[in-house]
C-alpha cells in the first residue's frame, strides 16, 4: 500500500485538481449493522442537525476523493417482498436486476414498464472527511471517517469546482491549502433529510495550515478502495436467488423488511417502510441514496391537471442504464 506525506499532497495538488475536474464533468453486503467507520450527522427530535466537516483529498491507493456506489431498493407489490442490495455495477459487473429489467424496457410494453419503474438504481458517494465540529458528538471532532452522501451534496461540490459564472473562482474543496470547510445543515422535509441550507465556507487551509495537525489527519485516512473489494458484495448467484424470491419466481422466504437486508456500510440510511393500516406512501428511496434529499417543490397537481407523461422506451436506470457498465463515474 502506498503511503502519503504532506509533501506528496502539495506536490500533486495540480494533477489532482485536473483529475477531479474531469471526473466531475463526467459525473459519476450483508445484514444491516452499525459501521463505526462511517460518520453521520445526529438529528434532534425535529429531524434537524448541523456539523462542520472537511472533505479530504485522495491518499494511499485512492485515485479520486470519492467513490460512487450503486444500489437497488424496491418492493415487489405482487409479493409484498423487498429487494435491497448493493448493485454489482458498482464494481463493473453485471447485476441480475439489470438483466431482468432490460428486456422489459426493450419490449416497449407500457404496462410492464410501469411495474418496474421502482427498480432503478440509487446512487451515492463516499469520501473521507475530517470532523471539525460535531455539537451532538464532540468526541468525533478531530477524527477522520467515511462519509456517505447523495446527489445534492455531490452537486454542491461540483458547483464549487465548476462555477456557473465567470466572476466566480473554482474551489476544489478537497484541497489541503485552498479547499473549504463544509457547514452541513440537515432538516426534515416530507419525512426525508434535506440539505439545501448547507454551504461551503470561504477557502482556507486544512487545520489552519498546521502541518503537524495535517500529518495527524493523514495518518487516520481510510482507503476508499477498501469499500469496493469484491468480498463486500454478494455474488451474482446469491443476488439472482434473492431477486427470484422477491419476484415470487421461486420458493423460500424473501426479506419483507427493508432493514433485514440493507448494506453493512449503509448504517446512516433510514429506509422508509409503510406502516400497516396507513395509506400507501411514495416509493422509498434506496438506502444508499437517502441523503439525496427531497427538493422543496410546489404542491403536486391533481391527476386531472397533470399531463400524461410518456413512457420511456429505454432502460430508465439512473438516467444512463443503457451504458450501465461503461464507467464507474456515470452521471447520477
Amino acid at each position: 500500500m502506498k503511503t502519503t506525506s504532506l509533501a506528496d499532497l502539495r506536490k500533486n495538488r495540480s494533477a489532482l485538481m485536473q483529475k477531479v475536474n474531469s471526473a466531475l464533468s463526467n459525473n459519476g453486503q450483508s445484514d444491516r449493522k452499525e459501521d463505526d467507520r462511517f460518520w453521520k450527522p445526529t438529528r434532534d427530535s425535529a429531524g434537524s442537525g448541523s456539523a462542520i466537516i472537511r472533505f479530504l483529498p485522495p491518499m494511499k491507493d485512492d485515485d479520486l476523493p470519492w467513490i460512487t456506489l450503486y444500489t437497488r431498493s424496491f418492493k415487489v407489490e405482487k409479493t409484498g417482498r423487498w429487494y435491497i442490495n448493493n448493485d454489482l455495477s458498482t464494481i463493473g459487473e453485471t447485476d441480475p436486476v439489470y438483466e431482468y429489467i432490460k428486456p422489459i424496457y426493450e419490449s416497449k410494453d407500457e404496462d410492464e414498464i410501469k411495474k418496474i419503474k421502482n427498480m432503478k438504481r440509487g446512487t451515492s458517494y463516499v469520501s473521507n472527511i475530517l470532523v471539525i465540529k460535531d455539537p451532538a458528538n464532540p468526541e468525533n471532532e478531530g477524527k477522520v471517517f467515511y462519509f456517505k452522501y447523495g446527489k445534492k451534496i455531490y452537486e454542491m461540490i461540483q458547483s464549487k469546482a465548476q462555477p456557473t459564472f465567470d466572476d466566480q473562482d473554482p474551489v476544489y474543496v478537497y484541497d489541503i491549502d485552498e479547499g473549504a470547510n463544509f457547514r452541513l445543515r440537515v432538516k426534515t422535509v416530507d419525512q426525508y433529510p434535506n440539505y439545501d441550507s448547507s454551504e461551503f465556507d470561504s477557502p482556507a487551509p486544512l487545520c489552519k495550515g498546521d502541518d503537524d495537525e495535517i500529518e495527524k489527519v493523514i495518518e487516520q485516512y481510510r482507503p476508499l478502495k477498501d469499500l469496493l473489494k469484491k468480498e463486500n458484495f454478494k455474488s451474482y448467484a446469491d443476488l439472482k436467488a434473492q431477486l427470484d424470491r422477491a419476484l415470487g419466481l421461486t420458493g423460500g422466504v424473501a426479506p419483507k423488511r427493508a432493514t433485514d437486508v440493507a448494506s453493512a456500510s449503509d448504517s446512516d440510511q433510514e429506509v422508509k417502510i409503510p406502516k400497516k393500516a396507513e395509506k400507501p406512501q411514495k416509493q422509498e428511496s434506496a438506502p444508499w441514496d437517502e441523503d439525496d434529499e427531497v427538493q422543496v417543490k410546489p404542491p403536486k397537481k391533481t391527476e386531472a391537471q397533470k399531463p400524461k407523461a410518456p413512457v420511456q422506451t429505454s432502460v430508465d436506470d439512473d438516467d444512463d442504464d443503457v451504458a450501465l457498465f461503461q464507467s464507474m463515474l456515470n452521471k447520477g
